[in-house]
Parts: C-alpha cells; structure tokens; sequence
C-alpha cells in the first residue's frame, strides 16, 4: 500500500506546488537512492526492464530517484527536466495477462528518463502501457503479487493524476488539493480516457449507459484489502481538508506519519498492533506486504529546481533530509543491499524503527526528544544553503553549486546516521536490560529480526 498526495500552489506555504508520498513495501525491502546521469545510446540498443526488454531510447534523461534493491524501476523520483512522478498500486476487475509487462516501477523510471514535462511523461506511460501492459511479480518472493498503478505526474507549471486498469487508463489534470491511495479515485470527472474504455465497460456489464460514466465505479475490484485502503484515502483526505490554509512540510510530515491518533482506530499498543493499516504503515506480519520503506516530499524552487526531502523506512521514526538535483550523492543513501549493512543510511533507519516497534510507545519519545531538533537544525541550514546554492547559479558558477550542495548532504547524512546509531545502542540496551533480546514481550519480533538480518 501506498498514499501519494497533491497540494497546488495556492495552499503551499512557499506558494510553489508540493507532491508526496509514503512508500509501502515488504519488510526489509531496501530503497535507498538512486542517481543516473542522461545518457545518449544507439538506435539499435534495447533495455532490459525488470521483467522484459524494450527498444531504448535515443536519449534518457539525468534521474533522481527512491529504488528497489531488486527492480529495475523506481518507486518515485524526478528528472533534469523538473518532471516528478510518484505510483501506488491499485487492483481492477480486469483479468490478469498470461505474459509479463512493464511492472508500475518500471513505467515511473521510464517517465523520467523520456518526460521532459509531465504532459510528455504522462503519455510515455501511457503508450508503454497499452503496448507492452503492466503484468509481472511485484514482491521478490515467489509468491508475490501483481497490481496496476496509479501515477501522480507533476513539473514546474501543472501536475496530473493518472489512474490505470489493464492497459486501460483515465487521467486528470489535478488543479486543488488531492491524494490517491491504492484505490481509484477519478470518478466522472477525467480530461482524458483510454480509446475504447466505456465501450468495454459496457459490454462486459461494468456500467449502465443511461448513467454518467465513472471509472472508479466501473473497475473497483471490491477486495476486502482495498476496502481498508480506502479507510486509510479516507484518513488522507480529512487531514488535508483540516489542515491550514497554507500548507507547509511539518503539516505534510505529520500526514505521512499518522497512526489514525486521536480516534477510535489508533491502537493503544503501539501502530505495529493496528487492525487497520495507517498512513504510516508498520507491518505486524513479517509474511505481509506491509511497512513505509520510504517517504518524499518533492519541493519546487524558483532557482534550485526540485528539492526531494527524503526519510528513509518508517516517517514517524525517522527524519527528511533535503536532496538535491547535483551530479552525485552520498554513498550512505546509496548504498544497496539485500539484508541489513551498517554503511547503509537506508538500512540504519530500518533498524532504528524496528528497535523502537519492540517497545514503541516508550520508544518512539526519545527517539524524537533525538531526531525533532536535528531536523529543525537541518531545515535551519538548508534555507541558507539553499541561498547560497541560488546566488551561486545566478553568477553561472554551477560547479561551485554542486560542490556546496554536495557537501551539505554528506554532512547531513553523517548526521543522521550517527545519531540514529547511538538511538539503536541505547534502545538495544535498554531493551536488553529488560529481560534479554527476545523475552516474552518482544518474541513476536524475532521473525523480522530474522528477516531483515538484524545482529541481535
């Protein structure tokens, strides 16, 4: 599962357009960041995707991006050309396909490389889609499953919401404040529509054509799991209709790290215990497809481009670093590996959340006694960077700007990682103190330990 979010200009509190969202994945699935240059290739050259080949482009585009260990496609991201472009799964009526296609991952890389504006990148989705479908294994495992997607799609001017069933699709231009979560929500309103789509939909006794045609309605596979989807949409919505008028990136944060607090559904143990999975989704099943492995919260400036604050594994225990579009990044958010390694800021995060869940409500407070005035410290100093960064480039000095910003992110992932080091100490600790790794209260947590490859 995951939540994506959209709030224009005009409710922004830097009074630039915002995109977000909580990445959901397996348990211990590594998503650090990724960075590709643009790059020219041959005419005859053909890419090889997760699950398939297709011809290659002539040019692909410098990308920034929050990737799978394991797939080739990427989970969100943006581009050179300002182009940000973030998916979450949906599930429709259609059957699925014998053969395999594009996963959703994959149609997101294939976006930024090819979009130069979200208009164009909408499109390159679209005609990858109805030629080659999005059919394959989205989970590692054997015995993971297969959804469609749903894209937001955004540059510097307009941003669109695409929503997909089969190579079917229906997309609209997103003008107010608006999320998506792994169930459809474009109903009768849409600017444009897959050739064909009602007529499918009519003869297959999806739609009455004495009614206004509604995707959502048509093609909501009615799964109990995309029902609580729809509870957590649900939750999304409120908190943005009962946020400020101006909405800034701690209003955002405290959205993407919600546990339903404050009503009926927050656990009184912690959200690892929830019934109903949450905004900020952890995982009480080391077997199910769910925990947030990452979160983003793509910025647009005036000078620097987008900023892309960054929070690696869950929000509510971690903190969002601000990166920027440069030549390179820190190792530590780059740094890619199956099963837990230290030199991964990625992993560092995961661990910390997992140590917290073993204890969560005595936990998650010191954890962010810890975390909230580095973050403050962080944010304190990128509006100065950032300054600087834009003077810099106005003056043509674009080597000096890569340089400074460069810097600033190796420092703050240092940060981050050693602060988040010492939390994992001191928890381990006291956890230890407690009656051993895996007493009594905490042996349900062995098999993530397990997983994950945790030291005990």
């Amino acid at each position: 599962m995951c939540d994506m979010l959209y709030i224009p200009a005009a409710r922004s509190s830097n009074r630039r357009h915002v995109l977000a969202k909580v990445g959901d994945r397996p348990l211990a699935e590594c998503q650090p960041l990724f960075f590709q240059p643009a790059m020219d290739h041959p005419d005859d050259e053909l890419l090889a995707c997760t699950h398939i080949c297709i011809p290659q482009a002539l040019h692909t585009n410098a990308i920034l991006a929050n990737k799978i260990w394991w797939m080739w496609g990427v989970e969100m991201g943006t581009n050179d050309h300002h182009v940000a472009v973030t998916i979450t799964a949906q599930h429709s009526v259609f059957p699925c396909e014998p053969d395999c296609g594009l996963l959703g991952n994959d149609l997101v890389r294939l976006a930024l490389e090819r979009g130069s504006s979200a208009y164009e990148a909408m499109h390159v989705i679209i005609s990858l889609l109805e030629q080659y479908g999005q059919e394959g294994q989205t989970h590692y495992t054997a015995d993971g499953g297969r959804y469609e997607s749903a894209f937001f799609i955004a540059d510097d001017h307009e941003a669109w919401k695409l929503e997909t069933a089969g190579r079917k699709w229906v997309a609209k231009r997103v003008e107010s404040v608006d999320c998506i979560g792994n169930c459809y929500s474009i109903r009768t309103e849409y600017d444009e529509l897959a050739p064909g789509l009602i007529e499918y939909a009519v003869r297959n006794s999806l739609y009455d054509p004495s009614e206004s045609f509604s995707f959502a309605d048509a093609f909501t596979n009615p799964s109990h799991l995309f029902l609580r989807a729809s509870l957590r949409n649900k939750r999304m919505r409120r908190l943005l209709n009962d946020a400020p008028e101006r909405i800034d990136r701690a209003q955002i944060w405290r959205i993407l790290a919600d546990h339903y607090e404050g009503t009926w559904l927050e656990s009184t143990s912690g959200p690892f215990t929830a019934v109903f999975p949450s905004i900020c989704m952890h995982s009480n099943d080391p077997a199910s497809n769910g925990k947030s492995a990452c979160s983003m919260i793509f910025e647009y400036r005036d000078t620097l481009g987008i900023v892309c604050w960054t929070a690696f594994s869950n929000a509510c225990t971690s903190i969002f670093l601000p990166v920027y579009f440069t030549d390179r990044l820190p190792a530590l958010m780059t740094n890619v590996s199956q099963k837990y390694t230290p030199d991964s800021l990625w992993w560092t995060m995961e661990r910390l959340t997992i140590e917290a869940e073993m204890d969560y409500e005595r936990a998650i407070v010191r954890v962010r006694t810890v975390l909230d005035p580095l973050q403050k410290e962080i944010e304190e100093e990128a509006l100065i960077v950032e300054e600087k960064a834009g003077l810099l480039l106005k003056n043509g000095e674009k080597e000096q700007v890569y340089a400074l910003l460069n810097g600033f992110m190796e420092q703050n992932a240092q940060r981050v990682q050693e602060a988040a080091s010492c939390l994992i100490e001191e928890l381990s600790a006291e956890r230890k103190q407690r009656g051993g790794p895996f007493g009594p209260r905490n042996r349900r947590m062995l098999p993530f330990w397990e997983k994950a490859g945790l030291p005990v």
